[in-house]
C-alpha cells in the first residue's frame, strides 16, 4: 500500500494551520474593530459635549479665533478621538481574559481622561474674561493674562471673572505727566499691558466719553460692504449710521473690530476687518 510522504503530510497540516491562523486573525480584527468603533463613538460624544461648552460659552464667536482656542481644542481632539480608539484596536484580543481586557481599557481611558483634563484646564485658563477698552482699542483679557497679585485692588464695580464670554470694562490710561507713565510704557513693552492689571480696571460706563471719541463711523468701511451687509442682515436693529467701530486686539494677530451703538456705546457685534 502506498503511503503519503512525510513532506505531503507536513504541507497539508501547514496549510490547515495557516487557514486556521487567518480565520482567528479575521475574528480578532472584526472583534477589535467593533470595540474600537464603539470607543470612537463614545469619544466623539464626550468631545462634542465639551466642545459645546467651550465654543458656545467660554469662547463665543469670534473669541475662539482671536484667542486661538480652536488650535488647542484640535490637539485635544486628535489625542482623545483618534489615539484612544487606535490603541483599543491594537490591544484588543478576544482571547484575553476579562480582567486583562478591563485592565488594558482602563489604562487607555485613563490616558484619554488625562489628556482631556489637561486640554480643558488649559482652555479654561486661557478663556477670555474681559474685553477692555484701552485708550484707542479694545484688548481681550484672558485668565492667563491677569496679574492676580493686584486682584485685591480691583474696583467692586468690575464684573466677576466670567465663565460665559468676556465682559466689557474700561482701563485707566496714564498721561505723559503722570509719575506712573514711564513704568506703564515699560510694562507694555514687556507684554504687561494696562488691561492686564486689575488695579487699573474701571467700570465700562466710566469710559463712555472716550469710547465715543475713539469710535469711527462704520460708514468709513464701505469698501467692506459685503461684510457690513451680512452683519446688518444678521438681526441688527441699528442703521449703519448708528454704529461706530474700534479696533480689537487679541492673542492671535487677527484683524477684528468691535462694533458699538454710537449713542449708548453698547457692544453690538464684531467684524473681521482691519480697523487701523
Amino acid at each position: 500500500m502506498h503511503l503519503p510522504s512525510a513532506s505531503k503530510i507536513s504541507y497539508k497540516y501547514k496549510k490547515r494551520l495557516w487557514a486556521l491562523f487567518f480565520i482567528i486573525l479575521q475574528m480578532r480584527i472584526k472583534s477589535a474593530f467593533r470595540v474600537a468603533g464603539l470607543h470612537f463613538i463614545a469619544s466623539v460624544l464626550v468631545v462634542a459635549a465639551i466642545a459645546a461648552v467651550i465654543f458656545l460659552v467660554w469662547y463665543p464667536r469670534p473669541f475662539y479665533d482671536i484667542q486661538g482656542g480652536k488650535d488647542l481644542f484640535f490637539l485635544m481632539v486628535v489625542i482623545d478621538i483618534i489615539c484612544g480608539p487606535i490603541l483599543t484596536l491594537v490591544i484588543w484580543k478576544s482571547s484575553k481574559t476579562r480582567s486583562e481586557l478591563a485592565r488594558d481599557m482602563a489604562v487607555i481611558v485613563l490616558i484619554q481622561i488625562s489628556a482631556l483634563t489637561y486640554g480643558v484646564y488649559a482652555l479654561a485658563k486661557s478663556r477670555p474674561v474681559y474685553i477692555a477698552f484701552e485708550g484707542n482699542r479694545f484688548r481681550v483679557v484672558s485668565m492667563a493674562d491677569i496679574d492676580f497679585s493686584k486682584m485685591s485692588l480691583t474696583s467692586q464695580d468690575i464684573p466677576k471673572l466670567s465663565w460665559s464670554g468676556p465682559k466689557p470694562i474700561g482701563v485707566k490710561i496714564y498721561q505723559g505727566t503722570d509719575p506712573n507713565f514711564m513704568n506703564s510704557v515699560r510694562d507694555a513693552l514687556n507684554g504687561i499691558h494696562p488691561a492686564y492689571q486689575p488695579d487699573r480696571w474701571i467700570p465700562y460706563r466710566d469710559v463712555d466719553i472716550q469710547l465715543k471719541k475713539s469710535g469711527k463711523p462704520l460708514l468709513n468701511l464701505l469698501k467692506e460692504k459685503e461684510q457690513i451687509n451680512q452683519f446688518l442682515k444678521g438681526g441688527s436693529k441699528l442703521d449703519i449710521s448708528g454704529i461706530i467701530y474700534i479696533p480689537l486686539v487679541g492673542f492671535n494677530d487677527v484683524d477684528w473690530v468691535v462694533l458699538l451703538n454710537k449713542n449708548t456705546t453698547e457692544i453690538v457685534g464684531y467684524m473681521q476687518i482691519n480697523g487701523w
